[in-house]
């Protein structure tokens, strides 16, 4: 079941669901399948927050908002993670965590059995900027493409589960 707010969201943005595969170079699949979550998730962030902002607090619709949020995030899951994967609870604001215009790809490595995309993410608060690092850690999915296994920030020599 699609989840038609966040598929109306896409569609306005002109984005599309995912692939879990793409022809061609596996760092250049890795790479695209990164920017798609990006943009997904940044659009379901958009969303989350504007339907948060739209109705009184501590009202059912305010848990009602809250419950489709918590969906669009699953089903967001659900495209780019393995069956099953149980993901943190939610968390949006009005700045999202991923945003296409200031999160950049720096590279593509391995690490043990995982593809990892590295990535750095930009933005400016009260004039100051920013940055935060990221790695998207891929395993092979059954019969091709690619599963997200880990979304891990890293802080100083620690690295955060964010998934």
């Amino acid at each position: 079941m699609v989840f038609r707010p966040l598929q109306a969201a896409l569609s306005a943005l002109g984005l599309r669901p995912a692939a879990t595969t793409v022809a061609g170079d596996e760092d250049a699949a890795l790479r695209a399948l990164v920017r798609n979550f990006i943009a997904d998730y940044e659009a379901w962030n958009d969303m989350a927050q504007q339907q948060s902002r739209a109705v009184p607090r501590q009202s059912q619709a305010s848990r009602d908002a809250i419950d489709a949020a918590v969906r669009a995030y699953g089903e967001i899951i659900a495209r780019y993670c393995a069956p099953g994967y149980r993901h943190q609870g939610i968390a949006f604001g009005s700045e999202s965590s991923h945003r296409s215009a200031g999160e950049e790809i720096l590279g593509v490595g391995t690490e043990g059995a995982h593809r990892v995309v590295h990535t750095r993410m930009t933005k400016d608060m009260a004039g100051l900027p920013i940055t935060s690092l990221y790695e998207y850690h891929f395993t092979p999915a059954p019969g091709g493409g690619w599963h997200l296994a880990r979304l891990l920030v890293v802080i100083d020599d620690e690295k955060l589960e964010t998934l």
